[in-house]
């Protein structure tokens, strides 16, 4: 049930525009190798589409080739710059008797974006977004005790005019826990949201784990994320994702240096440390989380220390009846001395066969009762830094999923603020249209009272948390390699 709200709507391989294509015979030796290769071979979509690609006639000469002066970078030839690095890559399982596999995904994105309106300024044009995402994922286990991975995404979007802000795409906050990263823009190099065509990187993984005999040690880029809940995490506070995020499948990797101690049957000892940007408490993290079973049910207890805040949490996860139910709090003391509680709870049930519903309840304690006060909140600094990223106290979280066929599926989660009566939406229906690919289409929707530039969150007038948020509908293409 927890892709009820972790959701990863399809995405995969569309075409981004052809007039962002810009190849000129003959074909370089790298694409050449690229379309020999066994790796692109023995998928076929990839094959066609690059096929495809460097057989098309076109004016333009910038990928692999001369830079015109006027024109953008070519988001095909960015993807099939990947597809040469593929090619220069073993197949899956093909080294060292299957100690190094390769694999990832490829996502595209079409949307329509509504913003919402301002009072006495005309309602904006509506806008479109395209978004191509391609991952790869190396596994390498050079020995039984010894395991590295490593991920590396990259991303082209353009859209039909600039925007101050990207709600729907992770916050750039979640990418401070890192010590040292790449330079995550690639185009246009200088700094400015003025650009609607632009193209990012992100080392998402690089991770060394070392298996021994009584303990796993994890240094390096990774994931850190806690908590049972379904709809709002009130442990998970180092990488927490916002309700309007719209591909969630994978988590933004932190630099952390990590040990997991198994200790009885089905009890462990989790401890860590994460660093941060300027390797200090200001921006880093420790945590101690212990686990352990009772009466039947998964018991989480943890202490942390994240940004000058003290975090303690507990997590219990068991069955009640016939339904899965989950109990997940945080009691957080900021560094001014006032603190706050954050509970989630909830059940999830299998209604008949293929359907199956979710409800939570959170209080956030850390928010605010009236609509007037959300400026005022969002104008704290400690806010944020405390992993908090809803205004209101009270909210309810219902979700429905139904696998109508082996093939279709639809999802409806909720997330509805019951202090200002506003609500998220985020409908979606998925298909499999062929073997390790899907086609899916959605939207996210914010209903409520009042309005406001989402850019400007803080901004006066706004009667309402969600009623602000822009509409996106979105169809996408997903390929899995």
């Amino acid at each position: 049930m927890e892709a009820l709200y972790r959701m990863s709507p399809g995405a995969g391989l569309s075409v981004l525009s052809q007039k962002y294509l810009t190849i000129r015979p003959p074909i370089h030796p790298v694409l050449l190798r690229c379309l020999r290769s066994p790796t692109l071979r023995r998928s076929p979509a990839l094959w066609r589409l690059a096929s495809r690609a460097t057989r098309q006639p076109n004016s333009g000469n910038l990928f692999l080739g001369q830079n015109t002066g006027n024109s953008r970078p070519p988001a095909h030839g960015l993807f099939l710059c990947f597809l040469a690095f593929l090619a220069l890559m073993p197949a899956r399982g093909a080294t060292n008797e299957g100690r190094l596999r390769l694999s990832g995904y490829a996502k595209s994105f079409a949307m329509l974006e509504q913003r919402a309106s301002v009072p006495d300024i005309r309602k904006p044009e509506p806008r479109r977004i395209w978004l191509n995402r391609v991952r790869v994922k190396l596994f390498w286990r050079p020995a039984r005790v010894l395991s590295g991975e490593f991920a590396y995404d990259l991303s082209a979007r353009a859209a039909g005019a600039p925007s101050a802000g990207a709600p729907w795409l992770p916050a750039s906050a979640l990418f401070d826990y890192r010590v040292k990263d790449l330079g995550d823009r690639l185009y246009p190099r200088a700094d400015g949201t003025d650009h609607s065509f632009t193209v990012t990187q992100n080392l998402d993984r690089a991770l060394l784990t070392v298996s021994l005999p009584r303990a796993d040690v994890y240094v390096g880029r990774q994931v850190v994320a806690f908590g049972s809940a379904r709809a709002v995490n009130p442990t998970d506070v180092i990488t927490p994702f916002s309700p309007e995020v719209l591909d969630k499948e994978e988590r933004v990797g932190v630099d952390a240096v990590r040990l997991r101690v198994p200790v009885g049957t089905m009890g462990e000892l989790d401890a860590g440390v994460v660093p941060g940007w300027d390797v200090s408490k200001q921006s880093g993290a420790g945590f101690v989380r212990g686990r352990f079973l009772a009466h039947g049910a998964d018991v989480h207890v943890m202490a942390m220390g994240f940004r000058e805040h003290l975090l303690l949490g507990l997590d219990v996860a068991g069955s009640l009846g016939d339904a899965g139910a989950w109990l997940e709090a945080a009691w957080t003391r900021k560094p001014d001395g006032r603190s706050f509680l954050r509970i989630s709870t909830g059940l999830d049930h299998r209604i008949s066969n293929g359907v199956y519903g979710t409800l939570e309840y959170h209080l956030n304690g850390a928010g605010v009762s009236r609509t007037r006060d959300y400026r005022a909140l969002l104008e704290d600094r400690t806010y944020a830094a405390g992993g908090v990223f809803l205004l209101g106290r009270h909210y309810v979280a219902p979700g429905l999923a139904w696998q109508l066929t082996p093939l279709w599926s639809v999802r409806m989660p909720v997330l509805w603020n019951l202090s200002d009566r506003s609500a998220f939406l985020s409908p979606a229906i998925e298909y499999g249209c062929f073997q390790n690919g899907t086609v899916s289409g959605g939207a996210l929707l914010g209903l409520g009272g009042g309005s406001g530039a989402p850019s400007s969150r803080a901004s006066n007038g706004v009667q309402s948390e969600f009623g602000q948020f822009p509409t996106l509908g979105f169809v996408s293409l997903s390929y899995y390699f």
